[in-house]
């Protein structure tokens, strides 16, 4: 069994004992839990008291559950609805933590707490405007909180404000050198909801952006990273490829930074050199990548190695069959084999 099989089937095997042991603790927790509750808990000051116990435990759902039954007992209670509000945020869900925030303001309109968690809960929502309209409430009452302003800055971005957000960060990290990974963070959130020519643009601001970073701090492997995905966004493969290998310098066994270099490579035509590092990408995490798994298929099919290709792509119909890309697999058979017969004849 060569090196590669040996390391994919090993952790195969501890990938599937992580899950199952991971369910059966669930499991074991969530029994233990019901055991160790009254069945019996009644009366707003139990019930609530059984919502904050279950809430510190971070069992949310059983928090929502103690924070309804408690908030019928005792309507218009804004400590009972900030609470219920927060178990449902911290739960995942932003639409009735939304409705709850709101509920909680008609007690208290002036609750810190309560605007900056609802303004979260918009953000998460990617509902860029409300968020960015009680973020602003927050920031104007607490302009020294770090996390409010970085919240904001990522409502500006929700709202297609790139300059502003920009601008804003920037003023940030001048303000205070210790908020320079902000920009990281801003320019990741801007080239993330930025796609096609009508965006390039708004990526050279991105990229100056992340220049600015640089010549403060230039031996950050992810700056580098970030700035050849922007390159690579603009269609500038000779920046992209050198910032990815500086990225590459600073941080040799990232499996994304040699998986984007791989594609930075291709994306230049140069195959074989592509092809050495999606296969070490493939190396550094060869489970569940498909496409890197498919990426070395069309990379093989650039190379006329169709061997290698079918191999490959078999490859990737036996272990991804469920993936929603699975049809491009299939049609790369296909047109392979097309492409051979034709050749025969």
């Amino acid at each position: 069994m060569s090196e590669y099989k040996l390391k994919e089937y090993l952790l195969t095997i501890e990938e599937a004992w992580l899950q199952f042991k991971e369910k059966f603790l669930q499991k074991k927790e969530d029994l233990a839990e019901i055991l160790s509750e009254s069945m019996f808990v009644s009366g707003y000051e139990n019930l609530f008291a059984e919502g904050m116990r279950t809430y510190l435990k971070k069992r949310y759902k059983r928090a929502i559950y103690y924070f309804e039954k408690a908030s019928k007992e005792k309507r218009d209670n804004f400590n009972c609805l900030y609470n219920l509000a927060l178990s449902y945020q911290a739960d995942g869900n932003f639409n009735s933590a939304i409705n709850c925030y709101q509920e909680a303001l008609k007690q208290k309109s002036n609750d810190y707490d309560t605007i900056y968690n609802l303004g979260l809960c918009y953000l998460n929502e990617h509902q860029g405007e409300p968020a960015e309209k009680y973020l602003k409430i927050a920031l104007d009452k607490d302009k020294t909180n770090a996390e409010v302003k970085m919240s904001y800055i990522l409502a500006l971005i929700e709202c297609g404000r790139i300059d502003d957000a920009i601008e804003c960060t920037i003023e940030v990290v001048k303000s205070n050198k210790t908020y320079l990974d902000y920009t990281l963070t801003v320019a990741k959130q801007i080239e993330e909801m930025s796609f096609g020519e009508k965006d390039n643009e708004t990526i050279s601001k991105v990229i100056k952006l992340l220049n600015s970073y640089l010549k403060i701090n230039d031996q950050n492997s992810t700056a580098h990273l970030q700035t050849s995905i922007c390159y690579g966004k603009i269609g500038n493969w000779d920046m992209a490829l050198k910032h990815s290998l500086l990225a590459l310098e600073l941080d040799p066994k990232s499996f994304k930074t040699n998986n984007h270099t791989a594609l930075v490579l291709y994306c230049s035509h140069n195959y074989e050199e592509a092809l050495k590092y999606y296969e070490k990408a493939l190396f550094l995490n060869p489970i569940k990548n498909f496409d890197t798994h498919y990426n070395i298929a069309l990379t093989y099919e650039k190379l006329g190695q169709h061997e290698n290709l079918m191999q490959k792509a078999n490859y990737i119909l036996k272990h991804f069959k469920k993936h929603p890309q699975i049809n491009a697999v299939r049609n790369l058979i296909k047109n392979n084999q097309e492409e051979k017969s034709t050749k025969k004849i």
